[in-house]
């Protein structure tokens, strides 16, 4: 888990007033637990509250043998919506990636009628926007090659 990064989108949270999160965006969800898959039409999702331990929804089919934070598993013929019902507090707003695509996201509301559910990407697009220590490490890391390549002359 990217800790550091995982506090400042729950700050981001806090300061739009909101306690939870759906993050389905494989490179938002990369980016806070180092997990990469490529979900295609299965649900990949990160429930992210503000306090207490974020939940990863997996597809059995991804290869993900260590995951970083507590993981519920699903396969193709069960209902992965049902499981996120079950955490999300539906009393209180839900943040929602903008990448969550309607067949999920609907069944949801339709599980918990009532609940609010917000767009709240911004709180990980900005925290993603502002580069953290171990992103500007790599980055220099890759320009290098690039910097001493264009400081050679030609030669001939």
């Amino acid at each position: 888990m990217k800790m550091e990064r995982i506090d400042r989108v729950r700050a981001a949270l806090c300061a739009q007033g909101l306690t939870q999160m759906i993050v389905c965006d494989p490179k938002s969800v990369w980016y806070l637990t180092g997990v990469a898959v490529e979900p295609y039409e299965r649900l990949l999702a990160l429930y992210l509250p503000t306090d207490g331990e974020p939940v990863l929804f997996l597809n059995k089919l991804f290869n993900v043998p260590n995951p970083p934070c507590k993981t519920v598993w699903h396969t193709d013929a069960d209902a992965p919506v049902a499981q996120i019902a079950a955490v999300v507090n539906a009393a209180k707003p839900l943040g929602i990636d903008k990448e969550w695509p309607a067949k999920f996201l609907i069944p949801l509301m339709e599980a918990h009628p009532g609940m609010q559910v917000v767009l709240s990407s911004d709180c990980v697009d900005d925290c993603r926007a502002c580069k953290d220590a171990e992103e500007q490490a790599r980055r220099k890391v890759h320009k290098e090659p690039q910097n001493t390549v264009k400081s050679r002359k030609k030669v001939g």
